[in-house]
């Protein structure tokens, strides 16, 4: 069995492809289960977030990177070969030390961002929903959270209110210098729309803020606490004339601001620019767009620069945060080696139990003339001698386990002590 990982980031792949692997419009439960039907995991999790779809996974299957290929290929409806060139893989600890550095935010387009510890959160709840997270991988998300969290609190990784959300406001910046005289257009009132809205208005120069959220409700609390005005979710196109700067965030599976759309709101606009920031996956303006005269569109890999200038401190704090990891990663690593041995040693400990057992009952009656007290003192001297016999292959386990070689060597054991289940040994009552 080994931990094992299939993925790809906007370190590798561009937003086209990622969006298609994306689980946003997706039931989370379905994808684990119809992943671990068709790659035999014994236990799995998909991470999911704007930036990335990683895979993790137990399996002993040696054809492992194949069969998540294949898998990967058809969740995004191109071919294995188009797919294979933007994944990474890994398998044992570079798998594991690879998720502790995305839970610390080392990995993220914005080092230390702090939002995605709470998707690994996710990650592990939905694999618990959906029944595919045994003890590995249970015990592996609780370390990576632990040391996410230790990673924030110990160090200054997360200083400074750097994100995503603030990279779509200073590149609004640099398109307006002053915010103040301009009005912005916020689609999408959840956690990314409500930390856009706070930066707008970080540096009292305040646009006017207009929101427009499928659900109506949400989108006029959100207005209300910024001092803006929220529209209806069918509204929002008439919204397109008035907005110097449109920001998206929607979770919606397919493009909201289309084509046509634009070229309505051009007619109306007379030649003012209208300045659009996806920072949506899937994205949610139509790619064209960009192409229209007077339109100008970002997109969330087009704020990789804007987010470049805001690091210089966090990358700083990488280092010690390497540190950590490598010492939260040496205690998962603890825990696993001594998983890996731990129940040959027990069934070792009961085989030798069993042995008394079977002894005792062969001496019953020559042992029966002595007295209670005598008779215990022979049971625990017989269990004295069988666990000091195992003893040494015992400790032979636990020091193979600390070097990495506890596999193999339990493999041994098991077959001379005839462990295995298709050849239990049960011992027998010599006469």
């Amino acid at each position: 069995m080994r931990i094992v990982l299939v993925g790809l980031s906007h370190k590798t792949a561009p937003v086209q492809l990622r969006e298609k692997l994306s689980l946003y419009g997706r039931s989370p439960a379905d994808t684990l289960q119809g992943l671990r039907s068709a790659t035999h995991l014994d236990e799995c999790a998909i991470l999911s977030t704007c930036n990335r779809t990683e895979i993790y996974g137990l399996t002993r299957e040696e054809d492992w990177q194949e069969q998540l290929l294949e898998f990967m290929a058809r969740q995004a409806h191109v071919s294995p070969g188009h797919l294979q060139d933007h994944l990474y893989s890994f398998e044992g600890t570079p798998a594991v030390r690879h998720l502790f550095r995305v839970s610390a935010g080392l990995d993220s387009m914005v080092v230390g961002e702090g939002q995605i510890l709470a998707q690994v959160k996710e990650t592990l709840q939905a694999a618990q929903d959906a029944d595919t997270a045994g003890t590995t991988i249970h015990t592996l998300f609780q370390h990576v959270i632990a040391s996410g969290k230790r990673a924030r609190t110990e160090t200054e990784i997360g200083r400074g209110a750097v994100s995503i959300s603030l990279a779509a406001v200073q590149l609004a910046k640099q398109i307006f210098q002053r915010l103040s005289n301009h009005v912005v257009l916020l689609v999408g009132a959840g956690e990314t729309g409500e930390q856009t809205a706070k930066m707008l208005l970080a540096d009292g120069a305040a646009p006017q803020i207009l929101v427009c959220n499928r659900t109506y409700e949400r989108a006029e609390a959100l207005a209300q606490q910024f001092g803006g005005a929220a529209l209806p979710y069918d509204r929002f196109p008439e919204a397109l004339v008035r907005a110097d700067i449109v920001i998206t965030s929607t979770g919606a599976p397919h493009a909201i601001v289309t084509v046509e759309q634009l070229r309505q709101a051009l007619r109306a606009r007379r030649g003012r620019p209208l300045f659009l920031i996806d920072i949506a996956v899937p994205r949610d303006v139509e790619p064209a767009a960009g192409d229209l005269e007077d339109v100008y569109l970002y997109n969330i890999d087009d704020l990789q620069a804007v987010v470049a200038e805001s690091l210089a401190g966090r990358q700083m704090e990488a280092g010690r945060v390497e540190e950590l990891i490598e010492e939260d990663l040496r205690k998962f690593q603890r825990w696993l080696r001594d998983r890996e041995v731990a129940p040959t040693i027990q069934q070792i400990q009961q085989w030798a139990s069993s042995v008394v057992d079977a002894e005792q009952a062969r001496l019953g009656v020559q042992l029966a003339h002595l007295s209670e007290r005598d008779r215990e003192k022979v049971e625990a001297a017989l269990r004295v001698v069988t666990n000091r016999l195992v003893l040494p292959t015992i400790l032979h386990l636990k020091e193979a386990a600390n070097s990495g070689n506890g596999y193999h060597e339990v493999e041994s054991v098991r077959r001379i002590y005839r462990l295995n289940q298709s050849d239990e040994a049960e011992p027998e009552a010599q006469g």
